[in-house]
């Protein structure tokens, strides 16, 4: 009796231990936070500037080159193929055209790059400044014009005007060639028998200022024009000064006139100066 109540104190505290060993008493594992994931950005695009395109390197136009004109062979040029003159009244370094000159004869700018003349151009070019403060290119010291009446390549309209005014070869020799038209008026007598029985009528026209008269003269007179300017100057027959050769004062330096030339029909006779085109005039003849 005595062995089975201690067996079953035994086996009661055996379920004591046990149960306690099972108690919630133990605290419960803290859950860990989860971190929360990060959002992620969309990549942003950096905007690459363009790549430059390289500049073409520049052409180089030569400012002074040859070219082959009918009548004259190679002869200096501008870099377009514009005819290029000297003045015989120049020298070197020295421009002698300059007021109401310069509207026929244009000065050869060097312009902006550096100033260049082709393989065909043995002469030095140089720049000198006019008195004006315009910078012009000049070829052994003779400077360098344009004609006005020159508006195309290949046309050299002024070469020999006035026995003064010439182109050049590319060594910077003086091409002694004119292309302009030979005078045809007929000088007349100061005085001749009218059929009247009186004198010719006559008229002196003056070249003043770098301007020449227009006037009205009668059939049967003569006229003689005189230069008081100290320039040369032509009376040229011809429209837009174009000569068309109807009659032909020769050039006209200071003080001198012109053999009388007899204008014998009615009509109008436009003229002009073609050693300075800009300055016309007009010959009216009435019956």
């Amino acid at each position: 009796m005595r062995s089975a109540l201690v067996l079953l104190a035994v086996s009661a505290a055996l379920a004591i231990t046990v149960a306690a060993c099972g108690s919630d008493d133990t605290p419960a594992s803290t859950p860990v936070p989860t971190a929360a994931p990060t959002a992620t950005r969309a990549p942003t695009n950096t905007p690459v500037p363009p790549t430059a395109t390289p500049a073409p390197a520049p052409t180089t136009v030569p400012v002074v080159t040859t070219a082959s004109f009918t009548g004259l062979g190679a002869i200096m040029t501008d870099g377009a193929g514009r005819a290029l003159y000297i003045f015989d009244r120049d020298t070197p370094g020295v421009s002698a055209c300059t007021g109401n000159c310069l509207n026929t004869w244009l000065v050869l700018p060097p312009g902006t790059g550096s100033l260049t003349g082709s393989s065909a151009v043995t002469a030095r070019l140089e720049v000198i400044t006019r008195p004006d403060g315009a910078r012009q290119v000049t070829s052994n010291g003779m400077p360098l014009y344009y004609n006005v009446r020159d508006t195309a390549p290949g046309t050299a309209l002024g070469a020999g005007v006035g026995g003064i005014w010439w182109t050049v070869r590319g060594d910077g020799t003086k091409v002694s060639v004119s292309l302009q038209p030979a005078p045809t008026a007929t000088p007349v007598p100061t005085v001749a028998p009218t059929a009247g029985g009186g004198a010719a009528r006559a008229r002196q026209s003056i070249i003043a200022g770098f301007g020449l008269e227009t006037f009205s003269i009668r059939a049967g007179t003569s006229v003689v024009w005189k230069n008081l300017d100290p320039d040369p100057h032509t009376a040229s027959s011809g429209a837009n000064s174009n000569a068309d050769r109807r009659f032909e004062s020769g050039v006209l330096e200071k003080d001198r006139s012109s053999a009388p030339i007899l204008f014998a029909t009615a009509g109008s006779f436009p003229y002009f100066c073609a050693i300075h085109t800009d300055m016309r005039g007009t010959v009216t003849v009435t019956p």
